[in-house]
């Protein structure tokens, strides 16, 4: 009997230091807007133990003493490994996306992604940070200078106009439509003049047959895969942009007023051996203004054109998802005025995109 007492004491006391050497440690995990993210996996290091955030994206684990940090994880994020520095105070985690922290990602097809190292077809990725960087109308005029192998040629310096010609690796024959490549987006063939900036996550430029093996003969002068933003899962937030541009006539030439072409006309004349051509009377008439109708004396370029030309680019994504649906949508709006004194234009334009997909898993 005494020593089934004693049995029970030392596993009172084992308990009692196991007890002992255990700390809990709370905190909550958001993403970088600050939403907070529920079923977040928080693990110790090592192990299988471990808990899920709630709704409201907080935890509450036991930790060892001999352990100093958590691991982190959930699908679509980029898993982080935080250190636990004093367990007695709240531990906030910020988990990135996975597509800010992963691997380059290929897009050859519509739905077909491979990384860069595991691609071997001759590609070149432009991704959003180098897009961003380079304010403009749409997404065409964000490429002149990048991706290896494509050339952008803009054909007209007019606003309304600045959609650019594109070229893969340079001309195969003379005709020109005959040499202009695949564009695609998202995987389906299409025009990019409406589509902004803001709009596209990367540009993916196929260049030689075994990037374009599945596009057939339309791919024979490369292709453009264009692949727009997506929505993050169980995410929400709100990206508001704002441009303006402006344009300015550097040099404008100068013409003479209608007295003084009058003047030359007649100088040029005498010189020929012919007669003045307008009398003094009419040149006077000129140089009053008194009879506009009869004797105008009109400065067209001041009539017709403007000093400065205005430009303004809003553009609003409203962006989310649940654990499997994730979606996003977007407005963008253009006004803008030419050179010429001709009315505003102002355009609108609305994308909407949406993704579901079922996820499984195995474990052994």
């Amino acid at each position: 009997m005494k020593i089934y007492k004693a049995i029970s004491l030392l596993l009172l006391l084992f308990a009692a230091a196991v007890a002992e050497a255990q700390t809990s440690v709370s905190g909550s995990v958001t993403d970088e807007q600050g939403n907070p993210l529920a079923g977040v996996t928080v693990t110790i290091p090592g192990t299988i133990t471990g808990t899920i955030t709630g709704e409201s994206g907080n935890f509450s684990i036991s930790l060892p003493d001999n352990v100093q940090s958590l691991n982190f994880s959930l699908v679509g994020f980029a898993g982080t490994e935080v250190a636990v520095a004093d367990p007695q105070q709240q531990l906030n985690v910020v988990l990135k996306p996975a597509d800010a922290a992963g691997p380059t990602m290929v897009t050859n097809s519509y739905c077909h992604n491979q990384t860069l190292d595991e691609n071997i077809a001759s590609v070149s990725v432009v991704g959003r940070d180098r897009i961003m960087k380079r304010p403009a109308k749409n997404v065409g005029n964000t490429l002149f200078g990048q991706g290896l192998g494509l050339t952008a040629l803009q054909g007209s310096g007019h606003y309304a106009d600045y959609n650019p010609t594109f070229y893969v690796r340079g001309l195969k024959t003379l005709t020109g439509e005959s040499n202009l490549p695949l564009v695609l987006v998202d995987g389906v063939e299409r025009s990019i003049d409406n589509i902004t900036p803001y709009e596209v996550e990367q540009v993916t430029v196929l260049k030689d047959a075994a990037a374009l093996a599945l596009y057939g003969y339309k791919g024979v002068n490369g292709a453009i895969n264009i692949t727009t933003r997506r929505g993050r899962y169980n995410s929400k937030g709100v990206d508001v942009q704002y441009e303006h541009g402006f344009e300015h006539q550097v040099r404008r030439p100068e013409f003479v007023s209608a007295a003084d072409f009058a003047r030359a006309v007649n100088e040029a004349k005498i010189n020929d051996g012919s007669s003045a051509y307008y009398t003094d009377e009419a040149i006077a008439a000129y140089e009053s203004g008194r009879h506009p109708e009869l004797f105008p004396n009109v400065d067209w370029q001041s009539e017709t054109l403007r000093d400065w030309a205005h430009t303004n680019n809003f553009n609003i994504t409203f962006y989310g998802g649940s654990k499997t649906s994730p979606c996003s949508t977007s407005t963008a709006i253009r006004a803008s005025t030419t050179m010429a004194t001709t009315t505003p234009t102002t355009a609108l334009r609305t994308s909407s995109r949406a993704a579901r997909c079922v996820r499984t898993s195995t474990s052994t």
